[in-house]
């Protein structure tokens, strides 16, 4: 069997809700859709992912520079580190079904795992009010397990 070359990583913004509610009544999350698409994947197993330490915590992979986070513009954020959590947090599991499995075009059958920002974490108070943000993969290599 031919080993995974390639996970592609597909991030958005959850787009339910645009604006981060600092009060916390509308959860928000960071959306990461994942599917295994290698034309070389033979491997006909799930892969399980886990999320602790990698991209997929969102505040962990900011400040391990796993991913970028861009204000207004496109200018990166400078974080200071020294006040920002990056624990790498709880394990939590993804499970990625096997190129085969999945009828049709990749991009219709992606599997999603949410990253809640919590409104009482670093992140959530690094955030300003009317500002736009983006984030983006610093890296091919999510850190993954």
């Amino acid at each position: 069997m031919a080993q995974i070359d390639q996970l592609k990583v597909h991030t958005k913004i959850n787009s339910r809700y645009t604006i981060f509610d600092q009060s916390g009544s509308l959860p928000f999350s960071v959306v990461f859709g994942l599917c295994r698409r290698s034309s070389e994947d033979t491997n006909p197993r799930s892969s399980i992912l886990d999320t602790s330490g990698s991209v997929f915590n969102v505040q962990y992979a900011l400040a391990n520079r796993l991913l970028q986070l861009f204000e207004g513009d496109g200018e990166e954020l400078e974080i200071d580190l020294s006040s920002f959590n990056a624990e790498p947090g709880p394990h939590h599991y993804i499970s990625l079904p096997p190129p085969n499995a999945r009828p049709g075009y990749w991009t219709t059958h992606c599997e999603s795992f949410l990253y809640k920002i919590d409104v009482e974490s670093d992140l959530a108070r690094l955030l300003k009010p009317n500002t736009k943000y983006s984030i983006r993969l610093a890296t091919k290599a999510l850190a993954v397990q």
